[in-house]
C-alpha cells in the first residue's frame, strides 16, 4: 500500500524516485524485519537515501512529517518522501467482534482503525511548489512561549 501510494505522490512533484533524498515512514505497526522503510525504499528503486521509521504509536504518520519538514528546513535534505500505512485488519478478526454487544464507540475505532496509506513529498525547491506551504515554529518562538 505504501508504494501504491508513494508513485502518485513522487509524480505530482515531478521527482524521480532517484532524487528522493530522506524517506520518512511513519506507522503505529511495525511487525516486519527489515522495517517496511526499507522495503518502500528497494520497491521504489532509490538505491541511496537516508531512511527513518517511526513507529511510536496512532501519531507515528505525524512524527514522521514532522521530522521530514525540520531536516528540510535546516537544510539537511532537499527532497523527502513520507509515507504513513497501517494494516489494521489483521487485527480485526471476527472472533474479536461481537455484533450483539457492540457500541457506537466500537464502530467508530472499527472504522478508524482500517486499512490505508498515504504519501506526501516535501521539498526545499521552491520550484517544485504546488501552493502549499509546511510551518512549524522554530525553536525561539516555542522558547517563548514556554512550551518546550
Amino acid at each position: 500500500m505504501s508504494v501504491k501510494a508513494a508513485r502518485p505522490a513522487l509524480a505530482m512533484a515531478g521527482l524521480a524516485p532517484d532524487e528522493v533524498d530522506l524517506l520518512c515512514y511513519g506507522s503505529a505497526h511495525q511487525d516486519q524485519m527489515p522495517t517496511a522503510s526499507v522495503r518502500i525504499q528497494e520497491a521504489l528503486g532509490i538505491e541511496r537515501c537516508q531512511e527513518l521509521a517511526i513507529h511510536a504509536n496512532c501519531t507515528s504518520a505525524y512524527k514522521a512529517l514532522y521530522l521530514a519538514h525540520q531536516l528540510i528546513a535546516h537544510g539537511r535534505n532537499e527532497h523527502a518522501l513520507v509515507i504513513s500505512s497501517s494494516m489494521s485488519s489483521s487485527e480485526l478478526r471476527a472472533e474479536y467482534y461481537n455484533p450483539a454487544v457492540i457500541d457506537k464507540e466500537s464502530l467508530f475505532l472499527r472504522w478508524f482503525l482500517s486499512d490505508g496509506a498515504g504519501a506526501v513529498v516535501l521539498s526545499s525547491d521552491p520550484a517544485r511548489s504546488v501552493g502549499l506551504e509546511l510551518e512549524a515554529p522554530t525553536s525561539s518562538r516555542w522558547a517563548a512561549s514556554g512550551r518546550r
